[in-house]
C-alpha cells in the first residue's frame, strides 16, 4: 500500500532534554540528549563534518542538524523518504519509498537529481567507488547506479529485502525479511550465496573480522554469521530488533523498536549496556566522538547518547552505508 510502510516498529521547535536515561550496566559518563525533528523520522546518517541528516518519512523532508542538535536546514524531497547514505563528496542519497526513486542532494540540501529504481526502495549503501546500491522491498531486487545516478541495473535477491551492507571485498549483503535469509552478491550483482538467518531478518552490518550480523525482527535476537554462511552465534536482545551499527571497538549496537531501547553487545554477543531512547526508535548512526544517534519515529525526535560508543562507526570499506 502506498504511503504506508511496515516498519519493524510501530509507528516541540527544537528542544533538548538533557538527562540520564540508562539502565544498569551503562557507563556513568553517558548523557542522553533529545532533539525534535519532523514527522516519523527513520533514516539517519552523519557527514564528514559531523552533521546529522535525518529523513522524515511522514513529512516528506530531510533535516540537517549540527553536532549539538541545532537544525541547519529542512529540505523537501520525494514521497516517504526512508534510508540515507552520504558519499565522499558530501552528497546525500535518499530512498523515497513512496515514489520508487532515489534522490541526490548536495551538502547544502539542494536537489541534484531524481533517479528511478525499483518498487518501494528501502536500504541504501554506497561502495568504495561511489556506486549507489538501493534495496527495493516491493519487487525483491537491488538496484545499482553510478555515482552520477545513471545506468541503473537491477538484480534479483530474496523475498522482501530490507537491510544492506558491503564487506571489505565490496560484496553486497542483503537481509531478506520474507524468506529468513541473507543474500550475498558480487560487486557486479551476481548472487554468490544465500544464508539462513533467523526469523524475519531486517538489518545487516559487518564487523572487523568480516562476520555478518543480522537483526531478526520476529525472533528478538541477533544472528552472527561467518562470511561462509556458518552460524557463529545467536544472541537474545529486546523486543523487535531493527537497525544495527558497529563501532570502532567492534561492539554491536542494536535498536529495539518494540521496547524503546538500544542495546550494546560485545564482539562475542554479550550484552554490555542498555539505553532508553524515544518512542519506536528506527535508524542508528555513530559519530567520530562516539556519540550514538537514533531516529525515533514514534516521538518525532532524535536521541543522542553522548560518548556511549567507541567512535567512529566501523565500515569495512570506504563509504557510508545504512543502517
Amino acid at each position: 500500500m502506498r504511503g504506508k510502510i511496515v516498519y519493524p516498529i510501530m509507528m516541540l521547535g527544537m528542544f533538548a532534554m538533557i538527562g540520564m536515561a540508562m539502565l544498569p550496566g551503562c557507563e556513568s559518563n553517558t548523557s542522553t540528549n533529545t532533539y525534535s525533528v519532523g514527522s516519523n523520522p527513520y533514516g539517519i546518517a552523519i557527514d564528514s563534518s559531523g552533521n546529522i541528516w535525518v529523513s522524515d518519512y511522514g513529512s516528506n523532508d530531510v533535516m540537517e542538524l549540527d553536532s549539538t542538535g541545532v537544525t541547519q536546514g529542512t529540505y523537501t524531497v520525494g514521497n516517504n523518504p526512508y534510508a540515507l547514505a552520504i558519499d565522499s563528496s558530501g552528497n546525500v542519497w535518499v530512498s523515497d519509498y513512496g515514489s520508487d526513486n532515489v534522490m541526490k542532494l548536495n551538502s547544502t540540501g539542494m536537489v541534484q537529481g531524481t533517479y528511478t529504481v525499483g518498487k518501494s526502495p528501502y536500504g541504501t549503501a554506497i561502495d568504495a567507488h561511489g556506486t549507489i546500491w538501493v534495496v527495493n522491498s516491493g519487487d525483491d531486487t537491488v538496484t545499482r547506479l553510478s555515482y552520477t545516478g545513471l545506468n541503473p541495473v537491477s538484480y534479483p535477491v530474496g523475498k522482501t529485502p530490507y537491510g544492506i551492507a558491503i564487506d571489505a571485498q565490496e560484496n553486497i549483503w542483503i537481509a531478506d525479511n520474507g524468506n529468513n535469509s541473507v543474500t550475498e552478491l558480487t560487486p557486479t550483482g551476481t548472487t554468490v550465496t544465500t544464508c539462513s538467518a533467523g526469523n524475519g531478518p531486517y538489518a545487516v552490518a559487518i564487523d572487523g573480522s568480516g562476520h555478518i550480523w543480522v537483526t531478526d525482527a520476529y525472533g528478538n535476537e541477533v544472528t552472527e554469521l561467518s562470511s561462509a554462511c556458518a552460524t557463529i552465534g545467536t544472541y537474545g536482545v529486546d523486543f523487535t530488533p531493527g537497525s544495527i551499527a558497529i563501532d570502532s571497538a567492534n561492539n554491536i549496537w542494536v535498536v529495539n523498536s518494540g521496547s524503546n531501547r538500544v542495546m550494546e553487545l560485545s564482539p562475542t554477543g554479550t550484552t554490555m549496556a542498555t539505553y532508553d531512547t524515544g518512542s519506536y526508535p528506527g535508524g542508528i548512526a555513530i559519530d567520530g566522538s562516539g556519540d550514538v544517534w537514533i531516529a525515533n519515529a514514534g516521538s518525532n525526535s532524535v536521541t543522542e547518547l553522548s560518548g556511549a560508543a567507541k567512535g567512529p562507526q566501523y565500515f569495512p570499506y570506504k563509504g557510508p552505508q545504512w543502517p
